[in-house]
């Protein structure tokens, strides 16, 4: 659970080696304004701008793709979040995602050669 800053503004961040992040909506459709998720890819100068605005609207992104969270204006935004990962299965080994080296990154990237890093 991330509650940001109190208004539920998530600053720019990266989830290191994550394969995969996912973010679903829970909330529904008019019980809350702002929230947009924007990510920014290396190399570009503007962002993508995307709002999930009903329960079952996602979204995914590498997980090394900068991303934020922007300010929730009015209501409550519930989102289940979920990353896949490399290594063990948590729910067996709890062990949580590795640390991000550098060893890592390559290793996932070696999957996705055409992604930008």
């Amino acid at each position: 659970n991330i509650s940001g800053d109190g208004d539920g503004k998530i600053g720019w961040h990266t989830d290191g080696v994550t394969l995969v992040t996912m973010a679903v909506m829970l909330s529904e459709e008019g019980s809350f304004q702002g929230g947009a998720i924007r990510l920014h890819a290396p190399g570009h100068t503007e962002y993508e701008n995307h709002t999930l605005s009903k329960a079952g609207d996602a979204i995914a992104w590498r997980g090394w793709t900068d991303h934020n969270v922007q300010k929730i204006w009015q209501g409550k935004r519930e989102v289940f979040v979920s990353e896949w990962w490399l290594g063990p299965d948590m729910t067996e080994s709890d062990v949580p995602r590795h640390k991000d080296l550098p060893e890592l990154t390559e290793q996932a990237l070696q999957l996705d050669a055409s992604s930008p890093m």
